[in-house]
């Protein structure tokens, strides 16, 4: 097994800008993930939070035969597993209740929170650390 590691550090402001489906994404995309095109590899393991929002320009640049896995979603279902294993996940669906807690710029985490969630978030409370 052979590993090709791509960073792709502008993925982050463009998802945060929301500019996912843009020309200049799209490019940027191109040009990022050309070793992993010349590599022929069969498959991408979307390491960073910001990935999966890419998702569709990644598998578009890469094309069908490359299977991309969301590390978030795997994250997940492993969690989910856990929690089943050790009696304690909540098996009532209407049970669950969500608390948003940033650190800095409440605003900002509501608009990148609701386009991760792909669902309405209505506050987020503001913390400091330390």
């Amino acid at each position: 097994m052979e590993v090709t590691a791509q960073a792709c550090a502008l993925f982050v402001p463009l998802v945060e800008e929301g500019w996912v489906e843009s020309e200049p994404t799209r490019a940027i995309a191109r040009n990022y993930l050309a070793p992993l095109v010349s590599a022929q590899v069969d498959t991408v393991v979307l390491g960073c939070t910001h990935y999966p929002l890419m998702k569709g320009v990644i598998g578009n640049v890469l094309g069908r035969d490359v299977r991309l896995i969301d590390s978030a979603h795997e994250t997940a279902r492993e969690t989910a597993e856990v929690l089943r294993t050790r009696g304690m996940a909540n098996d009532s669906p209407n049970g669950a209740r969500y608390r948003f807690i940033a650190s800095d710029a409440p605003d900002t985490f509501l608009s990148l929170g609701q386009r991760f969630l792909g669902s309405p978030i209505d506050r987020v409370e503001t913390r400091t650390l330390g």
